[in-house]
C-alpha cells in the first residue's frame, strides 16, 4: 500500500499523529505552490493553504482513501487562491 493511502486510512481512523504527519508532509508543498500562483504574496499563500486544509479536514470522512491525496489538496489550494476576494491579481487558470 502506498504511503499516501496508508496516511489517509490513519486520518480516517482518527489518528492524531497522522494528522500531524499530513500537515508536516504537505503544508510546505502546498504553500510553495500557492506562493507561486499568487505571485509571491506570502500572506495570501498561507491563507489559501490554511483554507484548503480546513475545508479538506471538514469533509475528510467523506473522502475515500483511494481518492484523497496531495494532488487533490493542491488543486483545492489553487482554486481557493483564484477566488480569493483579497487577491485582485489572481486570474482563473486557462487551459
Amino acid at each position: 500500500m502506498d504511503e499516501d493511502r496508508l496516511l489517509v486510512q490513519q486520518l480516517l481512523a482518527g489518528d492524531t499523529l497522522a494528522l500531524r504527519r499530513f500537515f508536516d508532509e504537505y503544508f510546505d508543498r502546498l504553500y510553495r505552490f500557492a506562493y507561486a500562483r499568487l505571485r509571491g504574496d506570502a500572506a495570501l499563500a498561507e491563507d489559501a493553504v490554511q483554507n484548503a486544509l480546513a475545508r479538506a479536514f471538514a469533509v475528510w470522512p467523506l473522502f475515500a482513501a483511494r481518492r484523497a491525496s496531495f494532488p487533490g489538496s493542491r488543486r483545492s489550494a489553487a482554486t481557493r487562491s483564484r477566488i480569493s476576494s483579497k487577491n485582485p491579481r489572481a486570474s482563473p487558470r486557462t487551459r
